[in-house]
């Protein structure tokens, strides 16, 4: 009835046939495995349906288990049952009455779910098979799943069922957890649309791949090999904005889309979009203060966190201290607790969003807005900080940074490219501001020596020196006309410049002179700046906030002192 004598008789054309038959499918699955001799474990599947049969029909071939057909609320007593069993489908597909009586006689494990797509999920789940590469086929029909099976089980791959034009979620939730980079497709496009085809194209999981750009457009590569180019951008988009599904970039994991351009023509930029702007704020308060400080000093830090970018959402900024340091999914309990307890709250003043500007410490005296920038604003005022820590660091310029003695003079182009200043470094930043704005026929200089540096006895508000002057000698090859020689050697030559301080401790660096609060002395060797605290002093002194909320002040306290005027509202 099954397979036709017609059927059988054009088959044995070809070699000799062997029939398994039985007068119903349990008596053909009992003979079935009775012709499997013995065996250590077995698969108990409903025989009404076939989708869970199916699903678990590649893992049963590769282990070499039979599948046992159950009734409704029965099963053959006939059956060879071995100390172990795996019931597939819920208690709906094999009821708890035959589920009972198989552990009369085995260990028996159940897969269940509350859909045919969910069984074949936990069944690659529960059952820890490798899915590197998936079979997949639609769950509202059982030939190409039955035909397939066997393919599948060739390989060692597990079977999915999914619907025409969609994957079901409890599908997608394991593909993505098992970093699937494989899909086999039963059946023609009515079957699986080329819809879901072309999704599955662009889906991507697990680790190990890499963007490059590659004549003119991204492609992604796949541990060295590329697999895809993807045009001049394309968006890395999680399966849904969940915790539990980040995108792990250079060792940082981020939430929600990651998308991929093509800048200035020759880098990569990745940029975080469509974050929710409170979980943006949880990637940045923990990167701007240590989650170990005070919690009251933690809100503050959120809410000058949160009135200092609200403005800026929807936009593209940078996650640096040029903007703010975000940190994307990499979140602490404490910071994340902070975020909500003032989310939504933000500084105004005369009812208009204030500009929350903040640095690591003032040094004991935060300095007017007007000193720095173009603009003075009421709340960013000069005044003396007594909670600041005054932090003090120190920077040392060498008098002499290069021995002419044991340089070739005549002949610089055999030393010239080497780094041979003691401060090369530090010195960097003054060479490049000199060439732009003083000397813009040059290609490049070497600093010989600086013989004074000097800051100015006129002091700002928040009292720091407004201006510094470095006088120094230098050697200097033109962009036109090469080195400049005099007498057939290196002809040395002097300048000084005058800046504001804020402008030489850009070019020195940020972070090798942290602040402008400083003043300067000489020894026989060298020049050395010494200041107090980190940053530009304007606005909130995170150090000096930890110290106020350790000192019992609550955070809406501290705003008012480091912006006084404002008010704490929604925005």
């Amino acid at each position: 009835i099954s397979v036709s004598k017609n059927v059988e008789n054009t088959l044995k054309k070809y070699g000799s046939i062997d029939r398994i038959g039985g007068a119903t499918r349990y008596e053909v699955s009992k003979n079935i495995a009775d012709r499997m001799g013995n065996y250590s474990q077995a698969v108990v599947a409903t025989g009404m349906v076939f989708t869970d049969a199916l699903s678990i029909a590649p893992y049963a071939a590769m282990n070499g288990y039979p599948i046992l057909l159950a009734g409704d609320n029965n099963i053959r007593s006939d059956y060879k049952i071995p100390s172990k069993v795996t019931i597939v489908g819920g208690p709906l597909s094999v009821s708890t009455g035959v589920e009972a009586a198989l552990k009369k006689k085995a260990t028996v494990k159940r897969i269940g779910g509350v859909s045919r797509y969910e069984v074949s999920a936990n069944i690659v789940k529960e059952l820890n098979m490798k899915a590197t590469k998936v079979f997949m086929s639609n769950g509202q029909t059982f030939a190409d799943a039955l035909t397939g099976s066997v393919l599948a089980a060739k390989q060692g791959s597990p079977l999915l069922l999914v619907e025409s034009g969609s994957l079901p979620s409890p599908v997608a939730d394991v593909v993505a957890s098992k970093g699937t980079q494989s899909f086999a497709l039963l059946g023609g496009s009515i079957s699986i649309s080329d819809t879901l085809k072309n999704k599955l194209a662009d889906t991507f999981a697990g680790t190990g791949y890499t963007v490059k750009l590659t004549g003119g457009n991204l492609v992604l590569y796949k541990n060295s090999t590329a697999i895809k180019s993807l045009g001049t951008s394309f968006t890395a988009q999680p399966k849904k904005y969940a915790t539990t599904n980040s995108i792990s970039l250079n060792g940082t994991p981020y939430l929600g889309n990651m998308k991929f351009t093509i800048e200035s023509g020759k880098y990569v930029r990745p940029i975080n979009v469509n974050i929710p702007f409170e979980d943006y704020l949880k990637g940045v308060v923990p990167h701007e203060m240590p989650a170990s400080w005070q919690k009251e000093a933690l809100k503050a830090q959120a809410v000058a966190a949160r009135t200092y970018s609200i403005s800026s959402a929807g936009k593209e900024v940078q996650d640096t201290t040029a903007f703010q340091v975000y940190g994307g999914y990499d979140w602490n309990s404490k910071t994340s607790e902070v975020v909500e307890a003032t989310k939504g709250k933000v500084l105004k003043y005369n009812g208009n969003l204030i500009s929350a500007t903040y640095s690591s410490s003032n040094g004991g005296y935060t300095e007017a807005s007007g000193e720095v920038w173009s603009s003075q604003l009421p709340y960013l005022i000069a005044k003396k900080d007594t909670y600041d820590p005054q932090i003090s660091w120190s920077l040392s310029l060498n008098k002499t940074q290069l021995d002419k003695s044991s340089l070739n003079l005549k002949s610089p182009g055999s030393w010239w490219s080497s780094k041979n200043e003691t401060n090369s470094s530090y010195l960097s930043g003054l060479k490049s501001w000199f060439i732009k704005n003083k000397y813009s026929n040059a290609e490049s200089i070497k600093i010989t020596k600086i013989s004074s540096v000097k800051f100015s006895t006129e002091k700002t508000a928040g009292q720091r020196p407004e201006t510094a002057s470095v006088t120094f000698s230098y050697f200097v090859k033109e962009k036109s006309n090469g080195y400049i020689l005099s007498n057939g050697s290196l002809s040395e030559k002097t300048a000084t410049i005058t800046v504001p301080a804020t402008e030489l401790r850009t070019m020195l660096g940020a972070s090798n002179m942290k602040s402008t609060y400083a003043s300067v002395s000489s020894n026989t060797n060298a020049f050395l700046i010494s200041g107090k605290g980190y940053g530009h002093g304007i606005g909130m002194s995170q150090y000096g906030a930890n110290a106020r909320a350790a000192a019992g002040q609550s955070y809406t306290t501290i705003l008012s002192f480091y912006y006084p005027g404002t008010t704490l509202s929604s925005y």
